[in-house]
C-alpha cells in the first residue's frame, strides 16, 4: 500500500510538472541597452560580432588587467550592467576589435566603457537617433 501511494504521488508530481502552468522565462528588456554596432554601420566597415567569437573576445577582455583597472575606477559612481549586454564589433580591413561594456551611472544614465584591441579608450554615451541617420 505504501509503494502504491508513493507511486501515485510521484506520478502526480511529474504530471503537474509537464502539464501545469509555470512561469515562463522573460527576456531582458533590450531597450535599456541600445545596440551600438547594428545601425547600418556596415557601410562604414564596422561589423557586429556575435556567437562564440564574441564570447571569446568578451571573456579575454573581462579577465584582462585593463578591464579590471577600468572597473575598479568606475565602481564608485557606476554599476556594471553585466556580461550579457557587452557588444563587440570589428573594423573591416583593419585589425581593430571594439568592445563596448555598458555601465549605469548612479544618476541612472547609461554609458559605455570602450575598449579597442583590449585597451581602455574611456567612456562613451549611447548614440541618439540622429547619430544613426547616415
Amino acid at each position: 500500500m505504501k509503494k502504491i501511494f508513493t507511486l501515485l504521488c510521484t506520478s502526480l508530481i511529474v504530471l503537474l510538472m509537464f502539464v501545469g502552468p509555470g512561469n515562463s522565462v522573460k527576456a531582458a528588456n533590450p531597450i535599456l541597452v541600445p545596440d551600438l554596432f547594428s545601425c547600418g554601420c556596415e557601410d562604414h566597415g564596422i561589423y557586429p560580432i556575435t556567437g562564440s567569437e564574441k564570447n571569446k573576445i568578451v571573456a579575454e577582455l573581462l579577465s584582462s588587467d585593463a578591464f579590471k583597472t577600468q572597473k575598479s575606477l568606475l565602481n564608485k559612481d557606476y554599476t556594471f550592467k553585466g556580461v550579457n549586454e557587452v557588444q563587440v564589433a570589428k573594423v573591416k580591413g583593419a585589425n581593430i576589435v571594439m568592445v563596448a561594456v555598458p555601465f549605469f551611472k548612479k544618476s541612472g544614465t547609461l554609458e559605455f566603457a570602450m575598449f579597442t584591441n583590449g585597451e581602455s579608450k574611456g567612456m562613451a554615451f549611447p548614440p541618439t537617433e540622429e547619430d544613426h541617420n547616415h
